[in-house]
């Protein structure tokens, strides 16, 4: 099944349900696997990658991440797609 999926996900909904299933779906893609970018003023192209196992929740509004600041929200309006790492 993962080899034929897109290496990237660019599309609102469906980023959300790929990051709900990585989570809760144990024959899909783990979260481990995926590489977050989310829009991040005054980053290089103003992007930022996450690694998926730094995420420490999915929930209805977005996502938490570990970082040296603590744990980070971000919402799913700001993630602009996903790769497969």
């Amino acid at each position: 099944m993962h080899e034929s999926l897109l290496n990237i996900v660019r599309e609102g909904a469906m980023l959300i349900e790929y990051l709900i299933r990585s989570v809760h779906d144990p024959s899909f893609i783990p979260l481990s696997k995926w590489i977050i970018v989310i829009r991040h003023r005054g980053a290089p192209n103003d992007e930022k990658k996450i690694k998926g196992s730094k995420v420490t929740k999915v929930d209805r509004r977005g996502i938490y991440y570990e970082s040296v600041e603590g744990e980070i929200f971000i919402p799913f309006r700001r993630i602009i797609r996903l790769e497969l790492s």
